[in-house]
């Protein structure tokens, strides 16, 4: 085939595919064909880590329907990746698609702020402009700052993030982007937006992009708890989304060695499945415990002269990535190796001047099932079953379930919490709680001896915790536990997003200030820690000589003490 054939054919596919319907059904038509000849976008589908998944995965779960059941295979989904990595860009994409083909569609972009949700829609806005007349007759006006409508009865729209704007509608796809940014009650609420059009037979989604920004975080709330909640996670990282390196130095010698070990020059070896008249060439690359598909330039490929199927040939890299390695280079020097390793490599934090270890929180946490009417009569060995209770005031007031028996086997089973109830609708629930776990015992902040009054009045066994004087000692018996010390073992229920979450984030102040470490802890959404706290104090030591008759003495702290006051005499 000439240049001239070939450009006249090149012509002919994207005039044929731009007054097209997207083909949605088939995405591998849509990836490599529509997109590519329409938009000129390559959605990057070379697989590079062995834990993540290429963006081209998001497009396919995606996209992935039941049209005879009206229902998506994937009615959640959270894509986790890397800062400048295309979040905002594959899912206004996604967006544009669905309203591009469906009747009547209606999709919301929600962002962490109203310029996060402004930003991704723009990109679909860019999307009908790009081609000019093409595509903006598919529009029914000219689009406004906030607001597109097609001519088939499709809109898109961005949202602010507010209780209003999430309480407001119901269309078929919610669009959050940056979740991690988004506030947890409003996250919530948007939770219950997406809805299924009965009259146009439009499938439900609610598609969620994020970096990891936060340690203890919304989004690392919802990676554990991703299995209860259905929803299905796709991960990628830089090397996914960046082209293969052509800097002439020694892979050892390359800052970033350490999280590319060379990955980004090596030539994998792939087996040629198709080639077709553009000189497009389908492969299997080697990825996991079998192969992945996808589609590659004939340039690409390191052999010179024809290929047919069959074949073995070597490709260098990533040949879909956009990012440029010096550009990533220049990251890597910038930024400290935590924001390196969460923003970038996608890794789960661990907080700057974090309480508590998280590898011994994550080692913890394990499965826990329990019968809906009676979860503390599963387990005779169970002996006391107690709750952890910090006040909140108008804010969350939480309860923590605890139960031991006796001896080395700490439970953490369930947590609840609450924002403006009064002492006594407060004492109702904890009620509920003590009669569905068969206790009512408790061990509860002392800040609000009214509640505690309350509690008390209705035959509980109330413990008040001064936290000005136990917070430290409730906290080292944590540790204790935490650590496995003395053949002791905590199991918490991993269910547990919001404590889990809360344990993990909590900070010392000299993370946020210069005083000196673990002079404090940082007094800031440390509700379900406090609670927790509070139900440590069963095993918390009094470590002041004065201690009153009966009370258990921590020996080494005490014989300090006695030697500091032989120093000083």
């Amino acid at each position: 085939m000439t240049d001239q054939e070939m450009s006249h054919t090149v012509q002919e596919i994207e005039w044929s595919l731009a007054v097209a319907e997207p083909p949605l059904r088939d995405t591998d038509t849509l990836l490599f064909d529509y997109l590519p000849a329409v938009l000129g976008i390559r959605v990057p589908d070379w697989p590079m880590c062995r834990d993540h998944e290429p963006p081209a995965t998001a497009f396919r779960r995606a996209l992935s329907y039941d049209m005879d059941a009206v229902r998506a295979h994937y009615p959640k989904i959270l894509v986790v990746a890397n800062r400048t990595g295309g979040k905002s860009f594959f899912a206004a994409l996604i967006e544009w698609l669905k309203a591009k083909r469906f009747p009547r569609f209606e999709g919301r972009i929600l962002g962490g702020s109203a310029d996060q949700a402004l930003e991704c829609y723009k990109h679909a806005v860019q999307f009908c402009q790009g081609l000019g007349n093409k595509l903006m007759s598919d529009l029914k006006a000219e689009p406004t700052r906030d607001r597109m409508g097609f001519r088939n009865g499709s809109l898109l729209q961005c949202l602010k993030a507010s209780q209003t704007s999430v309480r407001g509608g119901h269309p078929n796809d919610l669009v959050i982007d940056e979740t991690d940014e988004v506030p947890r009650p409003i996250f919530e609420a948007a939770q219950s937006m997406p809805h299924r059009r009965r009259t146009a037979d439009i499938p439900k989604q609610l598609i969620m992009t994020s970096t990891i920004n936060r340690a203890g975080g919304l989004v690392e709330g919802l990676i554990r708890e991703a299995e209860r909640r259905g929803i299905e996670v796709i991960t990628y990282c830089w090397k996914e989304v960046t082209r293969t390196c052509n800097v002439p130095i020694e892979c050892k010698d390359c800052p970033v060695w350490d999280y590319c070990r060379g990955d980004l020059k090596a030539a994998r070896e792939c087996i040629v499945l198709d080639v077709n008249e553009l000189e497009e060439v389908r492969v299997a690359v080697p990825f996991r415990d079998g192969h992945h598909e996808t589609v590659i330039d004939r340039t690409d490929i390191r052999e010179e002269g024809p290929i047919q199927a069959g074949d073995r040939v070597h490709v260098a890299g990533n040949p879909h990535g956009f990012l440029e390695i010096l550009d990533v280079l220049d990251v890597f020097d910038m930024v400290s190796e935590e924001t390196w390793e969460s923003e970038w490599c996608c890794l789960l934090r661990q907080p700057l001047g974090a309480v508590l270890k998280r590898t011994q929180i994550d080692g913890c946490c394990v499965e826990m099932n329990y019968s809906p009417d009676k979860p503390h009569a599963l387990d005779r060995r169970i002996k006391h079953t107690w709750l952890g209770i910090d006040w909140g005031y108008r804010n969350e007031t939480c309860a923590v379930v605890f139960q031991w028996d006796g001896a080395n086997d700490l439970r953490i089973i369930a947590e609840a919490h609450w924002t403006e109830k009064t002492g006594r609708e407060l004492a109702d629930i904890i009620d509920a709680i003590g009669e569905r776990y068969g206790t009512k015992e408790a061990y509860a902040d002392s800040s609000d001896p009214d509640k505690i009054a309350e509690l008390k009045t209705r035959g509980w066994l109330v413990h008040s915790v001064a936290f000005g004087t136990w917070k430290e000692r409730c906290l080292e018996a944590l540790r204790v536990w935490l650590q496995g010390r003395d053949d002791r073992s905590l199991s918490i229920n991993r269910n547990l997003s919001h404590l889990i979450s809360a344990l993990i984030g909590w900070r010392y102040k000299d993370s946020v200030t210069n005083e000196d470490p673990e002079v404090a802890i940082l007094k800031k959404d440390d509700h379900p820690c406090d609670a927790t706290l509070a139900g440590m104090r069963r095993f918390a030591r009094r470590t002041s000589p004065r201690a009153r008759v009966g009370q258990e003495i921590d020996a080494p702290a005490l014989k300090g003490t006695v030697e500091e006051l032989l120093g000083q005499v």
